[in-house]
């Protein structure tokens, strides 16, 4: 009997595919090989990484969770979907329960603001119309909306950046 449990685990938690496992050890039912194989925080973990790839701050930087973050790869989910507000472009770190973002349709200036590829388009798309409102602000020398859309186009072309040398 440990046996079986023994073998499920590993051969689960060395990415073998759950059906795979269920043949394997001659289960009827899914819920019978969930029962003697483990997935183990670790192996939760990588997948969560991997699914999640690449992702960068608007400095471009890439964002890796601090130890304290990844206690718990269901912590991780929570914050990921629960806590995390989804943007057309990415997410926001600031989490949901704490208060209100300051920021409102901002995030390309906040710190709290996550994005990774899969947005890559959607943020070119935004550096060629913050350009063009740009280039409209300095031919009418509209200093604040210049000095707004330059610090937006600046993170921009970093996450751009970051995210294509990925």
């Amino acid at each position: 009997h440990q046996f079986r449990h023994t073998v499920a685990t590993r051969m689960i938690n060395s990415g073998v595919a759950q059906h795979y496992v269920q043949r394997y050890l001659g289960h009827e039912t899914s819920q019978m090989t969930q029962h003697y194989a483990h997935l183990h925080d670790q192996t939760l973990q990588k997948a969560f990484a991997k699914y999640h790839g690449k992702t960068v701050d608007v400095e471009g930087k890439v964002y890796q969770p601090t130890e304290k973050e990844v206690e718990s790869t269901e912590l991780q989910w929570f914050r990921q979907n629960i806590q995390a507000q989804a943007l057309p472009n990415g997410s926001c770190a600031l989490p949901t329960v704490a208060h209100s973002c300051p920021h409102a349709n901002a995030c390309l200036t906040c710190t709290h603001f996550r994005t990774s590829a899969e947005h890559l388009d959607g943020h070119k798309k935004e550096l060629e119309q913050t350009e063009k409102i740009l280039e409209k602000a300095k031919e009418n020398n509209w200093k604040r909306q210049i000095e707004m859309n330059e610090k937006v186009a600046r993170n921009l072309r970093n996450i751009i950046n970051s995210l294509e040398s990925a």
